[in-house]
């Protein structure tokens, strides 16, 4: 992200498992970090920026699982390859609850 660049959404560092699946592989690993918006991961190959993914999240505390659409917007070179996610806008909503059951009543938009 540069300087102009403004995120829509609030992230935490928060910790839920997260199952990715991108170009026919399958990785299964823990949120860095979570805002309603997207996600940062950690998986052990290298996933390429714009490629989409179907993502599951779960937490025993946050009870329903949410799942569905999603593409890389970065990623690092080294291994384990860090991935910047953003969600689309139907799992965008559905993670606000999920993170509200995670973390309380906290802001979810920016500027909230």
């Amino acid at each position: 992200m540069n300087g102009t660049e403004r995120r829509r959404f609030v992230r935490y560092e928060v910790r839920a498992t997260i199952e990715l699946r991108a170009g026919g592989q399958a990785y299964r690993s823990e949120t860095e970090d979570l805002g309603a918006g997207g996600c940062r991961v950690a998986v052990p190959a290298a996933v390429e920026k714009g490629t989409p993914v179907w993502i599951r999240l779960t937490s025993e505390r946050a009870g329903a699982a949410v799942e569905g659409e999603a593409s890389v917007v970065w990623a690092s070179k080294d291994l384990p390859c860090r991935l910047g996610v953003q969600f689309s806008d139907e799992v965008a909503e559905l993670v606000i609850p999920f993170m509200r059951a995670l973390l309380g009543p906290v802001p979810v938009r920016t500027g909230e």
